[in-house]
């Protein structure tokens, strides 16, 4: 699903409510497409979570039926608001609406595991459960929260732009250890491509490093670097330092010492702030210098 823009035929996004057809004012209504097929309109979404998961389920069995390797993104629109929850275990009247939708993620999450472990592929099987930005923080309790990091989506502090990562996988990934190396969700095509002994078809240059040995417990993050960007690059994080120029504002952190980010050491380390900026500009002018135009990649 996307955002509701343009023209040219409806698009369509979560918030229902919220945004109209720029030509009738009519209110869009959010449909469940099947590849390119509408197959409900509007969407029940107080059953999408559950319903996503059994669609997830079934292309497992099926794969395994089919003695085939498989590849399963679940983008779940939940804790996206408006949050819904299936209408027998909703309670109106929940102080937190935001952690019982994440219940019910879990609990669906659970069912893929048991799965999985059922059908005996676990040996086989690399699981990661992330998030896409950090908490939208002005719809309070049906935002979330990321403390003790500073704000929330839509913004290049920590708690914007840090998630959780879990990773499960029995006999590769040891399941009492923990880590807080620097890692992005652009370093899963690669990594996920080594461990699967694939070669890269990347047309490219790409953003992303492998990270198989961090995630096996065998080496540290290949990643010292990272760029932040809302709709324009913001931030730039080297090891444990990280520049953030919004405006004429430069702030610097030490990421080790005050995850918080309240602690502005620009004044006191002018030196590392001008380096870092420099390393910010000249990395955002590489990365634009190698993309690729917009349109449709044909082998």
């Amino acid at each position: 699903m996307s955002h509701p823009g343009g023209t040219k035929g409806p698009q369509y996004g979560l918030w229902d409510k919220y945004w109209k057809d720029p030509q009738s004012n009519a209110l869009w209504k959010t449909p469940l497409l099947r590849n390119e097929k509408i197959i409900e309109h509007p969407v029940d979404q107080h059953t999408i979570t559950r319903r996503y998961t059994d669609e997830a389920l079934s292309f497992i069995r099926n794969s395994q039926k089919e003695k085939k390797p498989f590849f399963l993104y679940l983008a779940h629109s939940m804790p996206h608001v408006p949050l819904y929850l299936p209408k027998n275990i909703h309670n109106p009247d929940s102080p937190y609406p935001y952690k019982d939708v994440i219940e019910h993620i879990d609990k669906q999450v659970g069912r893929m595991i048991d799965l999985v472990e059922e059908l005996q592929i676990e040996k086989n099987t690399l699981v990661i459960f992330t998030s896409d930005n950090g908490p939208w923080l002005r719809f309070g309790k049906h935002g979330g929260q990321a403390l003790p990091l500073r704000a929330g989506k839509g913004t290049t502090y920590e708690g914007g732009m840090r998630v959780p990562c879990v990773v499960w996988a029995p006999g590769r990934v040891n399941p009492a250890s923990e880590s807080n190396a620097l890692i992005s969700t652009i370093d899963l095509l690669p990594t996920l491509a080594k461990m699967a002994g694939l070669k890269l078809k990347t047309h490219g240059v790409i953003d992303g490093v492998d990270q198989s040995a961090l995630l096996a417990g065998k080496g540290p993050s290949n990643r010292r670097e990272f760029l932040y960007y809302t709709s324009n690059v913001q931030a730039f994080r080297q090891g444990k330092y990280k520049i953030r120029k919004v405006g004429k504002n430069i702030e610097l952190y030490d990421l080790e010492a005050d995850i918080g980010e309240t602690k502005n050491l620009a004044a006191k380390q002018p030196d590392r702030a001008e380096n870092m900026l420099a390393q910010m500009k000249k990395m955002d002018k590489q990365i634009e210098a190698g993309m690729r135009p917009i349109g449709t990649l044909k082998e």
